[in-house]
């Protein structure tokens, strides 16, 4: 090959190879994050009983509040079991609850006693640490829950979803209560509190839409 061919061979290597740098890489594909796309993607939650799904965007959803014949007479079946035979301690009118329609369950449990809101941290893992004699009433759902390990704060507070009306699940931890001992007052329409030495307890509830209650245990000490 003649030197001028090579020397215009030259020239068209150089310039192509800056045409291939002047070219900018293609951008890589990368996979997303299925649970950052759930986050990204989920509806704002204006609601404030769905409060609680805020605090963990990125958990499992909460099932919704659909409870079939089925399952109500199913939950009010287990109810009576549970019961075996205990009756509801028959309270005064308790009036107006000061704090139990508060927007966190944290915040409805200074019912026993408000210096302790500051210490309770949200999760849900708390709602696994009531006591054995106040079991959750059947079917319930968890909606949120808090709690404190940190002296002089020992608390747990949890708050359900019941497929009855309010009326049913106040009388059923209402009997539950007393067949455990404890000493029982009224704090609202379907809210009490009690104590069995160093040991206190709330039950708040509150109707919830379609006829089913929304419900609170707080425990502390």
């Amino acid at each position: 090959m003649s030197r001028p061919r090579r020397l215009a061979s030259l020239v068209t290597v150089l310039a192509l190879a800056a045409c291939a740098r002047a070219t900018p890489p293609a951008p890589r594909q990368t996979e997303a994050d299925p649970a950052v796309a759930r986050a990204v993607m989920a509806p704002l939650l204006a609601d404030p009983e769905l409060v609680s799904l805020d605090r963990d965007p990125l958990g499992a959803a909460v099932p919704p509040d659909d409870f079939a014949p089925a399952t109500v007479a199913a939950a009010r079946a287990e109810a009576r079991k549970l019961l075996a035979g205990a009756e509801p301690r028959t309270l005064a009118e308790g009036g107006a609850c000061r704090g139990c329609d508060a927007l966190l369950v944290e915040a409805r449990a200074a019912l026993l006693g408000p210096g302790c809101r500051a210490r309770l941290a949200p999760g849900l893992e708390w709602s696994l640490r009531l006591p054995a004699e106040l079991p959750i009433y059947p079917k319930s759902h968890l909606r949120d829950a808090a709690g404190s390990d940190e002296p002089p704060c020992p608390r747990r507070a949890a708050s359900f979803t019941a497929p009855v009306p309010a009326a049913e699940v106040a009388a059923f931890y209402r009997a539950l209560a007393a067949r455990a001992g404890y000493d029982l007052r009224p704090a609202g329409a379907h809210a009490f509190v009690g104590r069995r030495g160093a040991q206190r307890i709330a039950v708040i509830v509150r109707p919830g839409e379609g006829g089913f209650a929304r419900f609170d245990l707080i425990v502390a000490g």
